[in-house]
């Protein structure tokens, strides 16, 4: 894992670097912009995902993530020097950066490093070129809000086949993402419908887990509740 580490910083990192991915740990970057904070992430497997996957625990997935600012979060995001930096699971919108020749039919999107790490460099190299060829462009897909809020609304297509927007259509996820995006832009009327939409979905989920005795969270987060009253009262 050491051997990753200082191949990503040495060959990936200057490339991050010069596009302002600013907050650094061995395995993961960031980037703050004015709407979103861009992520990329490698991530590692323990033996035993290894041995399922069938490849070495120095094989890593490369991921790439945009958290949209507008949508409260619901749970603490950490904070690395004095920024907000999640993780790329808590991310809105992602996509994995996949090998052009996959070693696992089963798992195309692994970068196979062999066990005893003769092709790490290589690898992180090829790495590098996809990023600043498929990984950047993507991410800069996102920097647009408007053109975010069309693809959130299936109004504007994703950059490529393998973006992953929140949520299906019309689920509580896309419906707060439209809602939150919207309402950043100043379009409250559809803010209003989306959110309350969100939150009238919330609330079946928790009426329902009410009615069998579940023991799952509430699952309506009350700044969505308070959110959608304040655009309700504004519109009356």
């Amino acid at each position: 894992a050491t051997d990753v580490n200082r191949s990503i910083r040495s060959i990936v990192g200057p490339v991050l670097k010069e596009e302002s991915f600013e907050i650094v740990t061995a395995r993961s970057r960031w980037r703050h912009r004015a709407d979103t904070i861009d992520v990329v992430n490698f991530q590692s497997f323990n033996r035993y995902n290894a041995d399922v996957l069938g490849c070495s625990t120095f094989s890593f997935a490369v991921n790439l993530a945009v958290y949209l600012n507008a949508i409260p979060e619901e749970h603490p995001i950490s904070v690395r020097a004095g920024r907000v930096c999640p993780h790329e699971y808590e991310s809105h919108i992602r996509r994995r950066l996949l090998p052009q020749s996959p070693s696992l039919p089963k798992a195309p999107d692994i970068w196979v490093i062999e066990e005893q790490g003769e092709n790490l460099e290589e690898t992180v190299r090829t790495v590098k070129t996809e990023l600043r060829e498929v990984g950047l462009p993507w991410l800069a897909a996102f920097q647009d809000l408007p053109r975010v809020l069309g693809m959130l609304r299936d109004r504007v297509p994703p950059p490529d086949r393998l973006t992953w927007l929140p949520g299906n259509t019309d689920s509580p996820a896309r419906n707060r993402a439209v809602g939150y995006v919207a309402l950043a832009l100043g379009e409250k009327s559809i803010a209003a419908e989306h959110l309350r939409r969100a939150l009238d979905q919330l609330r079946a989920f928790d009426s329902e887990h009410e009615k069998k005795r579940l023991r799952i969270a509430k699952m309506v987060p009350r700044s969505l509740e308070e959110t959608v009253l304040q655009l309700e009262r504004g519109s009356a």
